[in-house]
């Protein structure tokens, strides 16, 4: 069999209702040169059987069964499998358009990377982010080009609008050869995409921004990083990382401090959903809101809360960033309650 022209990466962790989707537009594919990597993280749900029922009809699909280690070592697996020319990550509730591969590549020409736009699904709803951004020739031969406008477009857009471009690790192709030899891979913790996609781009020195929406994105209740997380310190653990890679390598670059800023106020916002304020965080009222309270009091936090710029955050973001920037605990823990009730009751 010749080389793959693209090695799909995908992690699959009890996400039984969105697989087949997801597999079936990877089969749905307008070029058939391709192969699919399946790393089954310890699910229990029945995805592990699904999986091997694709692997068993299509020889271009293959499959591995782990323990369960999270996404980050699943897509660090998946890369050491990959054979093919491309690599592109594929989360297991997403799918992406049957002309990922026609669209992209033809695009590719010699870059070590091509962004593609993202169409962001929730319920019935689509929702387009075409890649708007342009690049001269000059800047995309330039190392470090794409490191910096990733950091001026994150903190001005937080997540998940825009930024999930460059935030995300699955609206793109990577040449698996430049991949394999800058030796980037995923580190443990939530958020572990920020960090790999930081590295790499500020080692890439030939990029490509096409504006088509090849990848969909399916927001819903169950996605891996909206659930009750009792480890404060594993929700922190990549932002400490990435604040190591700016300091040593961008400590002057007021793009990446700005960024810096607006991810520590993001981690915050996540902090609030998925644990201070969360209905399955059994501990008191009072004890919770003083933990917050605490943490916000951290001096990285709370120079982080005074420094960033809010101008052009969406609204939802905005607003969800001024309760925190002023200890409304209170607000926050109604609103983040209520909310996830009724997603639950809906769901």
């Amino acid at each position: 069999m010749d080389e793959p022209i693209v090695s799909f990466v995908v992690p699959v962790y009890n996400v039984k209702p969105y697989l087949q989707p997801c597999i079936e537009s990877i089969l749905q594919q307008t070029e058939s040169n391709w192969e699919l990597v399946l790393i089954d993280d310890g699910s229990t749900d029945g995805s592990a059987a699904l999986c091997d029922h694709y692997a068993e009809v299509d020889a271009r699909i293959t499959v591995t069964h782990k323990k369960n280690e999270r996404q980050a070592a699943a897509r660090n697996d998946g890369m050491a499998l990959a054979k093919g020319k491309w690599l592109c990550f594929i989360d297991a509730d997403d799918w992406v358009s049957p002309a990922l591969i026609a669209t992209a590549t033809k695009a590719a020409q010699n870059a070590q990377m091509v962004l593609f736009g993202f169409c962001e699904s929730k319920g019935d709803a689509l929702t387009s982010h075409p890649v708007t951004d342009k690049m001269e020739a000059a800047d995309a031969q330039a190392t470090g080009y794409m490191a910096r406008k990733a950091m001026d477009r994150f903190c001005k857009t937080p997540l998940p609008n825009n930024d999930y471009l460059y935030a995300s690790p699955c609206c793109r192709l990577y040449d698996r050869a430049w991949l394999q030899a800058a030796g980037v891979r995923f580190t443990h913790g939530y958020f572990e995409d920020i960090l790999f996609e930081a590295k790499l781009f500020d080692l890439c020195s030939r990029a490509v921004l096409i504006p088509e929406c090849l990848y969909f994105y399916r927001i819903h209740a169950g996605s891996t990083s909206r659930g009750y997380q009792p480890d404060l310190p594993l929700l922190e653990e990549q932002l400490w990382e990435t604040q190591k890679f700016v300091e040593q390598h961008h400590a002057q670059d007021t793009p990446f401090s700005q960024a810096m800023d607006a991810r520590a106020v993001h981690v915050l916002s996540y902090m609030v959903a998925i644990h201070f304020c969360h209905p399955d965080n059994t501990a008191p009222y009072q004890a919770r809101k003083a933990d917050f309270q605490q943490k916000c009091a951290e001096p990285f936090y709370s120079q982080a809360l005074a420094r960033v710029q809010l101008n052009g955050w969406p609204m939802q973001r905005r607003l969800l960033a001024e309760l925190i920037r002023d200890r409304q605990f209170f607000c926050l823990n109604f609103l983040n309650r209520a909310r996830i009730r009724v997603q639950r009751v809906v769901k």
